[in-house]
């Protein structure tokens, strides 16, 4: 108590920002918090002696520093709004984290409870109660490393070198013989993976890496940024539909079309209606996933033109007959 004591003495603001920290962690709109509360909490757990008049007018200091500290009148105690993270944001932020397959469970949990710092315990243990890590998360430790250093060189305009690796049979890496030498020029996110978007200054290319399959990242020399067509870039080579854009008509029953509208970027214009049926005019690149997008889904969807994307089925559907006739 004595040590305490001295400390508040030499440092007379320790209490409020106990107080502060009290708020943020302790109270939030739906769970407020009383005087006599702050004050049993700055006791137990600070050992803090407080009054209800000295936490009032630490309160009002609070409020002159533009904090918005709310006094709930029906469940009289006070709360902080707008600050920090919502419940729904916590939630969709944790869930993100925790379904990344990128990083390691251990990783998760450092990130998560670095955003629970800003959150109601309350809250803190409502997410908790429904926080599920998958199976298959990295083990790989290295990767967030890998990205630090990849923003770095970003940012410098600095080219970078390192190794890549596949993985064999008994899931150990196998690194390429070579050495990387590439300008980074952003990362990207798709499919739970993160890619490095690179480029080779004597191909005068772009072209992508697995993050968690860099390893050995290391900085070198400054370079002139050089232009690049980024957006293009990733729509043709991330896009689950990339290649050569076709115009093309399909007849949907008429309850599967929100089917295409989650699936098809594209706009879609709706060209005519039946009962049972729409048909829909859009265009997209035709691809192999596409078309096995529409195998998939053939009970509800059928392809009205162009001819070349049904003779892509055909051919599709025979190599499928072909890989199978002797098996059965």
């Amino acid at each position: 108590m004595v040590q305490m004591y001295n400390l508040l003495m030499k440092n007379p603001k320790y209490k409020l920002l106990k107080i502060l920290e009290i708020l943020i962690k302790k109270a939030d709109s739906n769970h407020p918090i009383s005087t006599n509360q702050i004050i049993a909490i700055l006791a137990n757990e600070y050992g803090i002696v407080a009054e209800r008049k000295g936490i009032y007018r630490d309160l009002h200091t609070l409020k002159q520093n533009q904090l918005a500290i709310v006094y709930d009148q029906h469940q009289k105690g006070y709360y902080l709004d707008n600050y920090g993270l919502k419940l729904a944001d916590v939630k969709l932020l944790t869930d993100m984290i925790c379904s990344s397959t990128f990083i390691s469970q251990a990783q998760s949990e450092a990130l998560i409870a670095n955003i629970f710092q800003f959150v109601s315990d309350k809250n803190c243990q409502i997410i908790q109660k429904q926080m599920v890590y998958p199976q298959n998360k990295s083990t790989n430790p290295d990767n967030l490393i890998t990205i630090e250093k990849i923003l770095k060189a970003i940012d410098e305009n600095c080219l970078i070198t390192f190794k890549y690796f596949d993985l064999n049979e008994k899931h150990e890496r196998v690194y390429r013989h070579k050495i990387y030498r590439y300008q980074p020029i952003a990362l990207f996110y798709d499919d739970n993976k993160y890619y490095l978007i690179a480029y080779h200054l004597g191909y005068q290319s772009l072209t992508h890496f697995r993050v968690d399959k860099i390893a050995e990242v290391n900085i070198q020399e400054s370079q002139p940024k050089p232009y690049v067509d980024l957006q293009n870039y990733l729509e043709t080579s991330f896009s689950m539909f990339s290649g050569q854009k076709e115009n093309i008509t399909l007849e949907v029953a008429t309850d599967k079309l929100n089917l295409v509208y989650d699936k098809i970027a594209s706009e879609i214009l709706i060209i005519n209606k039946t009962q049972t049926h729409y048909q829909i005019n859009f265009y997209l690149q035709i691809n192999k996933i596409f078309i096995a997008w529409l195998f998939a889904n053939q009970d509800f969807i059928k392809v009205l033109k162009p001819n070349s994307l049904k003779s892509a089925m055909i051919n599709y559907a025979k190599a499928i007959i072909e890989t199978y006739k002797e098996e059965v």
